[in-house]
């Protein structure tokens, strides 16, 4: 019993460490702190490899780097891991609009 609660709270106490990376990534994305952003977003997929909104963030950050495929593969692992999280298929509009592809930004709008 003793060891069953000691690994739920370890458990507990990690998901909450991973929720402040991603919002520390976040906050860095804003104040274009581009390194450290990069390094919070890769820590929580590190740890979290479903967390889905790592990727669209961490897209994101590649798409203000004008890395458009790495972008891109980003928000596909994203909708791979979680399909009914809208912000991944929002990074794919901006991938497509940055092509120019105006059938991929209908067909996702």
């Amino acid at each position: 019993m003793y060891r069953t609660l000691k690994i739920l709270l370890i458990s507990f106490v990690l998901i909450q460490l991973n929720a402040q990376e991603l919002e520390l990534g976040k906050s860095y994305l804003e104040m274009q702190q581009y390194p450290k952003a990069l390094a919070c977003f890769v820590n929580v997929l590190n740890y979290d490899k479903n967390n889905s909104e790592a990727y669209y963030f961490l897209g994101k950050y590649y798409l203000i780097k004008n890395a458009i495929d790495p972008a891109e593969r980003c928000f596909t692992q994203g909708i791979e891991k979680n399909e009914d999280d809208l912000l991944n298929y929002v990074g794919m509009t901006g991938v497509a609009m940055l092509r120019n592809d105006s059938t991929t930004v209908d067909d996702l709008l």
